[in-house]
């Protein structure tokens, strides 16, 4: 067990810690009856995808303003085309979470949420809480990086957290799947653990838990 102050909130990102989403465009496509025509590999359309992608992420854009961004890279796509690849990016959540969340509240432990996100996958997952994302209802704190403004590794993000649950450095366990973002947590004093398991990362997070000494309860 890892020394220091108690873990009092339990913070997770969404993709690829508690939900599974698609990896690549060609992926996404195919799950929504769509050729993957867009070009991944070619110069300059990853950073064109990245460029529309942070933007939206910090709500700046909507995702009818994003659509018609991307529809400029390929001229089979269409608005619609976009909007429907894009919104079927976020699948449903990873076995367990639901089970993970109720031991975790059992123990007396908070819970929440800390994603870039949009506003879109946001009403699917969060607002509206479409079949398959059910066990997210059961997060304490939702914070996402299109209703703040920034994105996670930016200090503001953290601190935004820290400001609205009250909690705050070693008293906060995050969990996310970059290192940047694990990075920058860890440097503004909080407990962060990289999540690489992409089949179970419920279980990965669990012995995560046992480490850091948070009790779960039945």
């Amino acid at each position: 067990m890892m020394g220091g102050e108690p873990v009092q909130l339990v913070c997770f990102d969404l993709g690829r810690v508690l939900v599974r989403i698609c990896d690549t465009w060609a992926e996404a496509s195919v799950l929504a009856g769509y050729d993957p025509v867009v070009d991944t590999e070619a110069p300059g359309v990853l950073e064109v995808i990245r460029e529309q992608v942070d933007r939206l992420e910090r709500g700046h854009i909507d995702i009818e303003s994003f659509s018609d961004r991307i529809c400029g890279l390929h001229e089979d796509l269409s608005p619609d085309h976009v909007r429907v690849v894009f919104e079927g990016w976020t699948r449903h959540c990873f076995e367990g979470v639901e089970e993970l969340l109720d031991a975790l509240h059992a123990g007396g432990m908070a819970t929440a949420c800390l994603s870039n996100t949009n506003a879109r996958h946001w009403e699917i997952m969060i607002e509206q809480t479409r079949e398959g994302f059910e066990p997210l209802t059961k997060l304490q704190h939702g914070f996402a990086s299109h209703l703040i403004g920034a994105r996670k590794p930016e200090d503001e993000i953290y601190a935004h957290v820290e400001s609205q649950t009250g909690f705050a450095g070693g008293a906060i366990l995050f969990f996310d799947d970059l290192e940047a973002n694990i990075d920058a947590a860890r440097r503004l004093g909080w407990r962060a653990e990289l999540v690489h398991d992409r089949v179970d990362p419920v279980g990965q997070m669990r012995g995560y838990l046992s480490e850091h000494g948070v009790v779960l309860g039945e």
